[in-house]
This record gives C-alpha cells, sequence and structure tokens, in this order.
C-alpha cells in the first residue's frame, strides 16, 4: 500500500503508517525507533543492575566511569608510566588518595616540579641524597671520618685570645672531637673529649699531634645553656688559623 507523506515537513516530523513510524531528516523519510519502556524488556532492571555479556556498539559508548580489564584498549597514552605503577596499570601519581602501593624510579627535578613528601609510615629508597640536618634519630659513628657532625671555618689569632668554632645545646652529655688547624707556621690535629654535667664541662685534649710547634690549646664552657668547643692561638701564634673538625656526640 502507498504511504501518503506530508508535504513541506521540518526536520525531526514524524509521520505513522501501517504501524510504522518514519522521521523526516531534512532529506529523506526514515524509519524510526519508538521509545521502549525499559522495565518491559526481559533481563532490564531499572532499579539494581543488569549484565550483558559481548556488547557490540558501532558508535561511542560514553559512561562517567569504567570499570573492570582496560587491557584490551587501544589508543590509550600512559601518564608517566615510567614513574608510578600502582596495581600494575599505569597512572599518574600526583593526586592519589588512599594507601596504594606506588612505586617509583629516578624521578629527578627535571621530570616533575619538586614537592613535600608527606608520610606517616615508612619512606624507603635505596639512597638518600641532600640535607640531612633535619633529621632526628641518627647516631654519629665513630673513626675514619665516618657518621658525626663536621665544620670547617677560620678565625684571626691573637696569642692568649680566645674563640669558639662550635656550639651545641647541654643536653649533650658527651661529646668527642677530631680536630685540624693550619697555620702559616704549620698543622695540627688532636682529640678532645667533653664531659657534661649540665652546668659545668670538664675537657681533655689527647694524641695531640703537631709538624711544628703546637699551634693552639683547645677548652670549652658553658653559657645560657650552650656548650662551647674554644681554641687560644700559642704565644707565638698570630694571624689566619682555618680549622676543621669531626663531632660525635651522645644525648
Amino acid at each position: 500500500m502507498a504511504i501518503n507523506f506530508p508535504n513541506s515537513p521540518s526536520v525531526d516530523d514524524t509521520h505513522t503508517a501501517n504501524g510504522i513510524t518514519w522521521k523526516w531528516d531534512g532529506t529523506t523519510w526514515k524509519v524510526g525507533i519508538s521509545t521502549v519502556n525499559a522495565a518491559t524488556i526481559p533481563g532490564i532492571s531499572t532499579t539494581g543492575t543488569s549484565y550483558f555479556y559481548n556488547v557490540s556498539v558501532a558508535s561511542s559508548v560514553t559512561a562517567s566511569t569504567f570499570y573492570g580489564d582496560g587491557s584490551g584498549l587501544v589508543g590509550i597514552a600512559a601518564t608517566n608510566s615510567q614513574y608510578a605503577n600502582v596495581a600494575g596499570i599505569a597512572t599518574n601519581a600526583q593526586g592519589l588518595t588512599g594507601t596504594p602501593d606506588i612505586i617509583v624510579n629516578n624521578i629527578t627535578s627535571s621530570d616533575i616540579t619538586p614537592r613535600n613528601i608527606n608520610s606517616s609510615g615508612i619512606v624507603t629508597a635505596t639512597a638518600f641524597v641532600g640535607d640531612g640536618s633535619a633529621l632526628t634519630g641518627i647516631s654519629g659513628g665513630g673513626g675514619g671520618g665516618q657518621g658525626g657532625t663536621t665544620g670547617s671555618g677560620s678565625f684571626s689569632g691573637t696569642p692568649s685570645f680566645l674563640s669558639n668554632i662550635d656550639n651545641v645545646v647541654t643536653t649533650k652529655l658527651a661529646l668527642e672531637y677530631i680536630l685540624y688547624f693550619s697555620h702559616s707556621t704549620g698543622t695540627q690535629a688532636q682529640k678532645v673529649l667533653i664531659l657534661n654535667s649540665g652546668s659545668s664541662s670538664y675537657l681533655q685534649e689527647f694524641a695531640v699531634v703537631s709538624d711544628n710547634d703546637p699551634l693552639v690549646s683547645v677548652g670549652s664552657s658553658i653559657f645560657a645553656n650552650t656548650l662551647y668547643l674554644n681554641v687560644t692561638p700559642e704565644a707565638n701564634i698570630s694571624g689566619t688559623i682555618t680549622w676543621k673538625f669531626l663531632r660525635n656526640e651522645i644525648t
């Protein structure tokens, strides 16, 4: 049976004939799809979750979130995949929340903008590089220049005039120094052991070695809850004296 379509239709106008609905797309009449109540389709839940298998779509599938195995997808570029892996899937570490295990390899300042890392757990690395002066709970080892705290500097020496070269809080119970001094007339190396009672310090110089006459004598004092290490040039020593030390301590 011939179908009598309306004359001069507008885009999206519909015409129903013989139980079939047609729609005008601006050029031709095409068979349209009627709206169907999803609740009347077997296997589809309008309140819970519906499961489908092997859905093939010729166009695009859009959703707010996709879940499941994405290993079969193509055309997806991993973000910073050489830096962070979470559960085996490459991701960008910035903005992660919760407690994922993040593996980070060889990040330098040219790779990312330096930020602070705040952790309530344990940060583990094969090596830590940089300023460790704010770290606590680190005990210096002795001997061979390993561990401890180092210092260096110089001062203009005058015989019998005292100069302070180091100071620590009086919570330190005992301190050991390896000291090195250099002057135009020679060099001197020695050790010093200091016992701190809180109000007084007790010092012993030992293992004093010099390649000429001794350059300085070493002492200590306490003032305003601070323990000072000081040196006094010998009678014939004046001018610039440079010094270095390695300090180990017991708190």
